[in-house]
């Protein structure tokens, strides 16, 4: 894996220790904050994509009444998905 901020001098200081008793891992800044906040983000929108069928079936047995309309219907799952996606994201599709 390529790491732009990987540092081969303090690399080389930890393999020399690596056989010795003595030997302790200090945590290294190869993930920056920007970083996690992102693998974050991925690990919500991954959740929300396995729950997509979930969701549209509980919209469809629990909200869309049988009297209305495809364009009503889907209105009403597009309703649903933003309130999804603020309750995920702190935010609608559109934003």
């Amino acid at each position: 894996m390529y790491n732009p901020h990987f540092n081969p001098i303090e690399f080389e200081g930890l393999k020399k220790e690596a056989g010795l008793n003595a030997f302790t891992l200090s945590p290294t800044k190869w993930i920056e904050h920007t970083e996690q906040a992102q693998l974050g983000w991925t690990a919500k929108r991954e959740l929300s994509k396995i729950n997509y069928r979930i969701h549209t079936d509980a919209i469809k047995q629990n909200l869309i009444p049988t009297e209305v309309t495809t364009k009503q219907a889907s209105i009403i799952y597009a309703d649903e998905a933003d309130t999804l996606n603020v309750a995920m994201f702190g935010k609608t599709a559109k934003m």
